[in-house]
């Protein structure tokens, strides 16, 4: 499977191709059996197969006095955090840390919403000191998939990292990070729960009526998320660039 690449500047384009070319080594994760290519753990290095699904479907998970009666309900927060936080070069799947890795930090100071034991982005940074937050809740709720792509895009090119709440005929609430946009403007996603890795794969594809209702922003020590390297860029071929200070 050929990845998309991402619209970044014209200045930068050249260099990007030469530190982030497409490849075919990721698994399909329209396939989620254990013996398939495309089975997704919560545990595996592979951001590619990283699927809320695995997540124990029990208390086990659970952080104390949180009114979910397992991680599983709220898995989506804490996954899209792990995806930014790749994206951020902040948390390294080479090295085994995985969206576990966040859940446990979380566990840890109790970095969580009561309902659903949604993680609770205001306390992210005192996860990962790095991380700046810029909004927790913005809402998007009357706008057209068009205006929130621009919104996007905009709030991208001031170096801030999107995570968005979808809504829609598909799910009540569901969290996504937003790693980009394709050479043809359709949003690259991280998405724990469905198939595909663009908006248009699932939730904007035909007979599928959903929405961004909300996003959370944040900024990273003047790191610039149009520039560096896509959450399913491979391990060598990860790359930071930064956002000059004014």
């Amino acid at each position: 499977m050929n990845r998309k690449s991402l619209i970044i500047p014209a200045a930068v384009l050249f260099l990007s191709l030469l530190l982030f070319s497409p490849s075919a080594v990721f698994a399909n994760k329209h396939d989620t059996s254990e013996t398939g290519g495309g089975y997704r753990s919560a545990y595996a290095s592979d951001v590619y197969r990283w699927w809320q699904g695995r997540i124990p479907n029990d208390n086990s998970l659970i952080i104390p006095d949180s009114e979910a009666s397992s991680r599983l309900g709220s898995a989506c927060s804490y996954f899209s955090a792990a995806y930014m936080l790749v994206k951020m070069d902040l948390l390294h799947p080479a090295w085994g840390e995985t969206p576990l890795t966040v859940i446990n930090k979380a566990r840890a100071i109790e970095a969580y919403a009561a309902a659903w034991g949604l993680l609770d982005w205001s306390r992210l940074p005192e996860m990962y000191p790095e991380v700046t937050v810029i909004d927790t809740y913005y809402d998007t709720s009357g706008k057209s998939l068009s205006d929130v792509k621009s919104l996007i895009y905009d709030r991208m090119e001031k170096g801030q990292f999107i995570i968005a709440c979808v809504c829609g005929s598909d799910t009540d609430g569901h969290y996504i990070f937003i790693d980009g946009f394709d050479e043809d403007g359709d949003l690259i996603i991280g998405d724990s729960a469905r198939p595909g890795d663009c908006w248009t794969d699932f939730y904007g594809a035909p007979g599928h009526e959903n929405k961004i209702v909300h996003i959370e922003a944040f900024t990273c020590d003047y790191k610039d998320p149009l520039l560096c390297s896509s959450i399913y860029a491979p391990a060598e071929q990860r790359r930071e660039i930064y956002v000059l200070e004014n």
